[in-house]
């Protein structure tokens, strides 16, 4: 049985990208003439279904068609088909690559997605000009005292070049990004004037706040800068530096993300606090 779905192509989903919320999306699938096909949305915690009528017919098989009118506030959508023939009904929905076009017609398998954005929503205008360097703080440059933390199990490289350890160095430990070069914010206020010699006016930083790993997307508390990298005083003191030579600072806030080893989980106890590991009472 011959179905298909491209969700990049015009003839299958229009309008194309991101669209605004209130819009009206027309969908379309390809499957057998003789099928039952119906398009099921996904959001506001149900799933919405609606029933896709024939727009053309060739060859035994019949193009499918249903509109759905988007949400009015942002959201997150995702959509599927059902397909009943013969007394079965299928999914169809992304393929793995997330390219869509092949799906999968065993039971439910993934979706497609569809973001629904505020229209009224404006973006900075000095972003579209942006020269824009992105930074990987503990690889980036060491300036001032070293800082890297010694307070839990970490390894700490001797040399700048050294490669990045492909191995757990303490077989106890569970996840081990833990080896550290001593990049900090310090090193990135020194090199400054270098970056403004490239002609850079936007600093975006990989995550900088207190986390055990060296890329620090594990956050450990989001209202403080990893010790390794300096503390709150030396950051506002970059972006004041910064500030003045005509370059911005964005932060990966990586809101989405924290770590076990943290103030909202506390797993290993290392925060005064209770987190969510010690039980409901967690704040």
């Amino acid at each position: 049985m011959k179905v298909y779905h491209d969700s990049q192509d015009m003839l299958y989903r229009f309008p194309q990208g991101a669209l605004p919320c209130g819009e009206t999306v027309c969908l379309r699938l390809l499957a057998p003439q003789d099928a039952n096909c119906t398009l099921r949305f996904w959001h506001g915690h149900k799933a919405r279904l609606r029933p896709m009528r024939v727009l053309r017919r060739s060859g035994g098989q019949a193009l499918f068609e249903a509109s759905y009118t988007l949400p009015q506030t942002p959201d997150v959508l995702w959509y599927a088909f059902l397909v009943e023939r013969e007394g079965k009904v299928l999914w169809y929905g992304n393929a793995d690559d997330g390219l869509g076009g092949v799906g999968s017609l065993q039971g439910e398998g993934k979706s497609f997605q569809l973001t629904v954005y505020d229209a009224a929503f404006s973006t900075p205008d000095w972003m579209s000009e942006a020269v824009v360097y992105q930074i990987f703080p503990d690889r980036f440059c060491m300036g001032g005292r070293d800082l890297r933390s010694t307070k839990r199990s970490v390894f700490c490289h001797k040399a700048w070049m050294e490669k990045p350890l492909p191995y757990k160095p303490v077989e106890s430990w569970e996840y081990y990004p833990y080896d550290f070069f001593g990049g900090n914010l310090q090193g990135v206020i020194d090199k400054l004037p270098y970056l403004q010699s490239l002609g850079v006016n936007t600093i975006y930083f990989n995550p900088l706040f207190e986390a055990r790993s060296n890329h620090k997307y594990d956050t450990g508390d989001y209202t403080k800068i990893d010790s390794s990298f300096g503390d709150n005083a030396l950051f506002a003191e970059l972006c004041r530096q910064a500030a003045a030579k005509g370059i911005r600072v964005l932060l990966d806030g990586v809101f989405s993300h924290t770590g076990e080893d943290s103030v909202y989980f506390n797993r290993y106890g290392h925060y005064p606090n209770l987190g969510a590991c010690q039980g409901e009472k967690s704040p």
